[in-house]
Parts: C-alpha cells; sequence; structure tokens
C-alpha cells in the first residue's frame, strides 16, 4: 500500500512512492541498547531478543525478567543495584508481550556510550517498536516512460519503477520523506555511465553526478 507520493521539482520525469512493508525484517543495530521480550505462557518467559545485535545479556538479568514478570519497577531496582543501568523503556505489544530495553554498564563499556548520551535519547527501541507495529516501509523510485504505438502512433504514459530500497522503520513523514528525496537524485542525477546527465543545470546548485547536496532539491 503506497502511504505518500514524494516528487523533487528538478525532476519532473521521476517521483518516490513510500509503501508499507508487509513483511519486514527485524532491524538490525549491532550497537543498539538490548532488549528483552517477557510474556506469559503458563507462567513467566523471558529471553532477549537477538536478531538486532550480537551483544548478549547477562543470564541473570533474563532470570530477573522472568521472576517479575511485569513487575518492571522490581526489576528495574534490581538492574539498577546490580548491572549499573540507568534506564529501562517498556513497551507492550498488541498481543501483550511486554518488551523492556536497557542499558547495563557493560554494553555502554562495549559501545562507548555514557549515561548521559544513554539518558538523552528519547526512546532506546524506537526502530524495533517501529517494527512490532507495522511501521516500516520501502522506497520505490518510478520514471515515467512515454511509449508509442508505431502502428497507431498513440502514446501512453506509465511509471516505471528504477530503484527501491527498504529497511525503514517510523517516521514516514520525517526520514523516511528525505530519503525518498534523495533517492530520486540520486537515480535521476546519474547517468548509466556514472556521470552527471544534467548538463543544463541551471547552476543553483550542483547535480549529485558532480557532488551536489540533495537538500537544496526539496
Amino acid at each position: 500500500m503506497t502511504i505518500a507520493t514524494v516528487t523533487v521539482a528538478a525532476f519532473p520525469a521521476f517521483r518516490a512512492r513510500i509503501v508499507q512493508n508487509v513483511n519486514p525484517a527485524a532491524p538490525y543495530d549491532d550497537g543498539a541498547a538490548p532488549i528483552l521480550r517477557v510474556e506469559y505462557r503458563n507462567g513467566w518467559r523471558a529471553e532477549q531478543v537477538t536478531e538486532g545485535t550480537s551483544y548478549v545479556l547477562d543470564p541473570s538479568i533474563v532470570a530477573a525478567a522472568e521472576r517479575w514478570g511485569k513487575d518492571v519497577d522490581t526489576f528495574t531496582r534490581y538492574v539498577r543495584a546490580f548491572h549499573g543501568v540507568s534506564r529501562v523503556d517498556g513497551y507492550t505489544s498488541r498481543e501483550g508481550d511486554t518488551f523492556l530495553t536497557l542499558d547495563p554498564a557493560d554494553w555502554r563499556a562495549d559501545v562507548g556510550a555514557s549515561v548521559e548520551a544513554v539518558t538523552a535519547q528519547d526512546d532506546l527501541m524506537s526502530e524495533y517498536r517501529a517494527y512490532l507495529e507495522g511501521d516500516t516501509y520501502l522506497v520505490v523510485v518510478e520514471k515515467r516512460e512515454t511509449w508509442r504505438n508505431v502502428d497507431t502512433d498513440d502514446e501512453r504514459e506509465e511509471w516505471a519503477e528504477v530503484a527501491s530500497c527498504g529497511g525503514f522503520y517510523g517516521d514516514a513523514d520525517g526520514y523516511v520523506t528525505d530519503r525518498a528525496r534523495e533517492m530520486i537524485a540520486e537515480t535521476a542525477g546519474m547517468g548509466p555511465d556514472g556521470s552527471c546527465s544534467h548538463p543544463t543545470w541551471d547552476g543553483s546548485g550542483t547535480c549529485l553526478g558532480c557532488g551536489y547536496n540533495a537538500g537544496d532539491y526539496r
């Protein structure tokens, strides 16, 4: 399903569609704060979400989450006292599972993050939360093509896909739209040999093939 269509005035023959990705992969960010899934299945069960990171939580943290279930306050006091955690963020999915993200001291040391940097973030789990909520997108760049019937000289126009990119989580009106504009410029500004395909550019900036800033054309 198309969420929005993006255009750039400098490249009228191109457009980008922001499309909901109905079968996304989990976000991968090896430096992201670790996430725990806590669910009730004939008793509390806890496990680390491992799709997006190589960091492994201390087993005692997982055991504590399993012991206290949805008593996040008690769990938070424990991990603060024994694992140097500065914050715990929680989220409950539509299915009723609880997801907790936290910043153990050894994780901060691994990624070189300070307590101040962690606490300054608005949401430690923004991408994974978007993934759980289906707030995931693809950007599809299309070019207007004109087709002519050689027998009748009738013409018709169609939009043909020329580039696409996935892996966008959340904020369709923000960074996804910005990236869609950049993709239009990247696709339109490069010729088949990698050179600039707009030699008559009006001088207000430089085409991407020559190193322009895509932000000039939004």
